[in-house]
């Protein structure tokens, strides 16, 4: 099988990084949606046979830099 990295991108309290209000009136930050991705995708890979690799921080805590 093969071998697939996954990354939710900016950490959770990144400034500036956040939905649009007129898309979500609470401004919801990118780093919870795009982990909500990234968890349901690494979980259906790994149920495939996949290896996954998070290169992200999975709690949001910390930046990655590129």
């Amino acid at each position: 099988m093969a071998k697939i990295a996954i990354d939710a991108g900016h950490e959770k309290n990144a400034s500036g990084k956040r939905v649009p209000k007129n898309l979500d009136k609470n401004k919801t930050r990118e780093w919870i949606l795009n982990a909500r991705v990234a968890d349901a995708l690494e979980s259906y890979l790994m149920s495939a046979g996949h290896e996954v690799i998070r290169v992200d921080d999975t709690d949001g805590s910390t930046d990655i830099p590129l």
